[in-house]
């Protein structure tokens, strides 16, 4: 009797969470209809899955030789290693660390008797969600921005600067956030209505930071456009480039992610913002 009141409450709550799901996935379709809007998109590109219209048309798709790509940023990295494994530790243990703050209150939950479980599931859903969002928004993203930062100008000058890496909290701090909101949200909003939808998402908007960095009082309606058309027709090269890092990462667990440490994450985000130099200038040109 107990346990069947007890999967009866956990129906009702797990419903309630499916229902809490879907109302930000309609709201991302109705941006991604506003967004349509603003721009003009014709009906053929309101999808996710396809090429978006932009300036770029298909004779002048902006691509890039994966290798050489690989090894200019292998050897930016190379020039400041230390500064470099600095800047990308820091990125990484604040995304971590913003994953593990919301984990925290759910061992609350899972410590507490069933029926504050099931009675709390959606307060605790919340408040958790809300946490980690503020935390992601106002203090990691900034933090990534800065390594982004570091990293760029790394390979375009001879000493980047350690001050580069607390560039994301200089102003205007306030555009620089909510451009980076508005990219977190867009992407988590496609990937609440499916997953392949988020990941197209992902790669189209991946050189916001970079651009950020070079126009910190752009628009977050221009900055999510200007990476489309930077990323037209390199989403799947992206990709495989991303790809190519997988072996490094098998390498890294027989380290104890000691590798990832000191060798994967810079030379990862060195290729990274290698790779927005490369199609800056290809777009420069066009």
């Amino acid at each position: 009797m107990i346990m069947s009141t007890l999967q009866e409450n956990f129906l009702r709550s797990y419903l309630f969470l499916l229902t809490f799901r879907l109302y930000p996935a309609i709201g991302g379709l109705l941006f991604d209809i506003y967004i349509a809007h603003r721009y003009n998109l014709s009906a053929n590109h309101d999808s996710p899955l396809e090429e978006p219209q932009t300036n770029i048309t298909r004779e002048m798709l902006l691509m890039f030789d994966r290798k050489a790509v690989k090894e200019a940023g292998r050897g930016n990295m190379m020039k400041h290693y230390w500064l470099a494994v600095l800047a990308g530790f820091l990125a990484v243990v604040f995304t971590l660390a913003s994953s593990g703050a919301s984990s925290q209150n759910d061992d609350v939950f899972y410590n507490a008797p069933d029926t504050v479980i099931y009675g709390s599931i959606l307060v605790g859903a919340a408040v958790g969600l809300a946490i980690e969002l503020i935390v992601v928004v106002f203090l990691v993203n900034p933090v990534k921005l800065g390594s982004a930062k570091w990293f760029l100008n790394n390979g375009r000058e001879d000493n980047a600067k350690a001050e580069y890496l607390v560039y994301g909290f200089n102003a205007p701090y306030m555009n620089k956030v909510m451009v980076l909101f508005g990219r977190t949200w867009r992407i988590l909003l496609w990937s609440l209505l499916f997953i392949i939808p988020g990941i197209v998402k992902m790669y189209q908007y991946r050189l916001v930071p970079y651009i950020v960095c070079d126009d910190p009082e752009i628009s977050t309606e221009d900055a999510l456009l200007k990476s489309e058309e930077m990323m037209y027709g390199s989403k799947w090269a992206a990709f495989v480039l991303d790809l190519s890092f997988i072996g490094w990462g098998l390498l890294s667990i027989l380290t104890l992610g000691l590798l990832q440490i000191f060798f994967v994450v810079p030379y990862k985000c060195a290729t990274n913002a290698e790779l927005y130099e490369v199609l800056r200038e290809q777009y420069d040109q066009i």
